[in-house]
């Protein structure tokens, strides 16, 4: 049984059976801010539209908050404060210092610190406050990361879409 995850502000646990644990996350297709229950995927219930064309593309939730999740737009580097319970999208403003979009972003659980994969595939520190991307490395693989998570030890993980594998990521 997993351990309960805490830091996001919501119950992210989840086993087989529970009832109740909500999953609040972007519709890619419709554009909109949803919410769900992980028994009932075919419920999702839309929060509010996003506001931006350029899709949002990775989606990061603050340790110790209780009430948002950072956004990262691809083509144009905005850093979003999406609201769960309305939907709101502030924008922060736009990173310097990233590549030309980011595909993904994460919080390492352990530091609070925000990762995100660019478009050219490297791998970036995000500080939200100073609205910057700091350039960590190059992440390997086929050329083509498109998702970027955490574990509760702080471990990075990618998956590449062309070649399908999953990767193991130095910070």
């Amino acid at each position: 049984e997993p351990a309960p995850q805490t830091g996001a502000g919501t119950d992210v646990s989840y086993q087989s059976g529970d009832r109740g644990s909500m999953i609040f996350g972007w519709d890619y297709w419709n554009q909109n801010l949803i919410d769900f229950d992980v028994d009932n995927l075919g419920a999702a219930t839309v929060i509010a539209p996003f506001v931006n064309a350029n899709n949002c593309y990775g989606m990061a939730f603050p340790r110790y908050e209780d009430g948002f999740a950072y956004g990262l737009t691809l083509y144009d580097n905005v850093l979003w404060q999406l609201d769960y319970a309305t939907g709101a999208s502030t924008n922060m403003g736009t990173l310097a210092g990233g590549p030309n979009g980011f595909t993904d972003m994460t919080v390492d659980p352990t530091s609070g610190i925000l990762y995100a994969i660019g478009a050219n595939d490297a791998l970036y520190a995000i500080d939200a406050n100073g609205l910057t991307a700091t350039f960590l490395g190059n992440m390997g693989g086929s050329g083509l990361q498109i998702a970027l998570a955490c574990d509760a030890n702080g471990d990075l993980w990618s998956y590449d879409l062309i070649d399908n594998n999953f990767y193991s990521v130095d910070k």
